[in-house]
């Protein structure tokens, strides 16, 4: 790990895959989106947690009185 400028910057030395190029495939299913598609896509999916729609927005409240 090295300080540049401030920020830390962190340089592998080593790298062991988990999986072999054999295992991994490549989808099949699901959209196929260009660049600024998947932009958009990701911005309404962040407004929607950020309003509680999503899974980062469940919340749970256990009390009593």
């Amino acid at each position: 790990m090295d300080s540049d400028n401030g920020g830390n910057v962190i340089s592998a030395i080593n790298y062991i895959p988990k999986f072999s190029a054999k295992e991994l495939k490549q989808p099949t299913k699901g959209k196929k989106l260009n660049r600024a598609q998947f932009q958009t896509e990701m911005q309404t999916i962040m407004k929607d947690m950020q309003r509680g729609g999503g899974m980062g927005g469940m919340r749970i409240s256990v009390g009593g009185n």
